[in-house]
């Protein structure tokens, strides 16, 4: 493998910069997915919670749940979308690692593991599913509220 030796300090800099950004990226991209996670079932415990209070008949509740539902799906779809984002920031990171290896050094010489491993939008896919399933089952409290008749 050939490497160019002639690369200055300015390119070695924009290199890092952008393999910093990219990896910033996907961080964001993890702590994004928890939060949606974490104010989706806040929100629809919360939601159930208010439910019950008396002054709520059967078809408020019904309407609640509704509410829940859609709250749980926008969920889903950020889960999805933040997803996407993080899979694009791991090709970009992809690509740079291959520019290093072919222009400057060869990474993997230098233990960085498994770098060119392919990641696709399944690469996450225990912590996705997690994540997915928590979003819904959020909706079991409004569910109960709504067909468990309070007094």
């Amino acid at each position: 493998m050939q490497h160019n030796a002639a690369m200055t300090p300015v390119e070695i800099g924009i290199l890092f910069r952008l393999h910093e950004n990219t990896t910033n990226l996907i961080a964001a991209g993890k702590v994004q997915r928890w939060e949606v996670v974490k104010w989706v079932v806040a929100a629809n415990v919360a939601l159930a919670t208010a439910s019950v209070a008396p002054v709520f008949d059967s078809g408020s509740r019904f309407f609640i749940f509704l509410f829940a539902l859609a709250i749980s799906g926008f969920g889903s779809w950020l889960l999805t979308h933040y997803n996407s984002r993080m899979t694009a920031a791991r090709k970009r990171l992809q690509a740079l690692n291959t520019y290093v290896q072919k222009h400057v050094s060869d990474i993997s010489a230098i233990g960085a593991g498994e770098w060119d491993k392919s990641k696709d939008e399944d690469y996450d896919w225990q912590e996705i599913r997690t994540f997915n399933l928590a979003v819904w089952l959020s909706l079991i409290p409004p569910l109960l509220a709504w067909l468990i008749k309070v007094t």
